[in-house]
């Protein structure tokens, strides 16, 4: 962090604010190149899993549930996944931390507060596309991005 980076931040405050006002937690499991395809049934998620059987994952994280009555998963990571392979190769993390599957937590969650509906997803992958308008900060060299919105069914998912 530069000098200019840490006075910028002198003074500011931790919390947990997404937890406090949503029941979710973003983890830093940095997880790579993994299918999350334990997908909940349309029923349980308003409809947006319809048509979803699978989703990609490239340098992510799962999500930690803090509040279920304000907050649910609805794409998971298959079980039996290995920090050796599933780890993004520039985390300082540790990868995985609970073999996939429902202990991993979700890599998609929902969520409802008082009128409002919010949405999460543990992974910017899905959204891009492959023509990146911006620079790497540590480098300046031209960003790398994954056309992650026609992989799997990423874009079914994000249109609903």
């Amino acid at each position: 962090m530069s000098d200019a980076e840490k006075e910028a931040l002198e003074g500011v405050k931790s919390s947990d604010w997404l937890a406090e006002e949503f029941g979710v937690r973003f983890r830093y499991n940095s997880i790579d190149n993994t299918e999350a395809n334990v997908i909940v049934d349309p029923e349980e998620s308003f409809g947006i899993t319809e048509s979803v059987d699978s989703l990609s994952l490239h340098a992510g994280s799962t999500l930690a549930i803090m509040d279920p009555d304000r907050a649910k998963g609805i794409a998971f990571l298959p079980e039996g996944l290995t920090p050796e392979e599933n780890k993004w190769g520039n985390a300082v993390d540790q990868g995985v931390y609970h073999g996939g599957g429902i202990d991993e937590g979700p890599y998609v969650a929902i969520g409802k507060k008082e009128l409002g509906k919010s949405a999460f997803i543990g992974d910017s992958s899905p959204v891009e596309d492959a023509t990146p308008k911006y620079r790497n900060e540590e480098h300046g060299g031209q960003k790398r991005t994954y056309d992650g919105f026609i992989d799997k069914d990423n874009g079914q998912l994000l249109s609903k």
